[in-house]
């Protein structure tokens, strides 16, 4: 699962436009990625992903106004699965 959040971390951190909230490194490190894309609010971000046919299922951090999206890969997705996220990530990025 390290390795896909990772895989996930660094792809994302090569979209234009997509902004990691999260931290890369230890000690402030943990098995989420966060991150917001310029010009999409989280939440049409989260129904426009979970339209697409592959029906990806994220989460939005709305606590504190954050409004940030949060992916969890873990052991049972595929690093196939992860390139595709981010595939469909910055298809969004690059409409906005």
């Amino acid at each position: 699962a390290t390795q896909l959040r990772l895989r996930l971390f660094d792809a994302l951190a090569d979209v234009a436009g997509v902004q990691l909230m999260s931290a890369r490194e230890e000690p402030l490190v943990s098995g989420m990625v966060s991150f917001k894309v310029d010009g999409v609010e989280a939440l049409e971000l989260q129904r426009r992903l979970a339209r697409r046919p592959e029906k990806v299922r994220t989460r939005v951090i709305s606590e504190f106004d954050l409004g940030w999206m949060r992916l969890s890969p873990h052991i049972y997705n595929s690093p196939e699965e992860v390139d595709r996220i981010v595939e469909l990530i910055a298809e969004e990025a690059h409409r906005a």
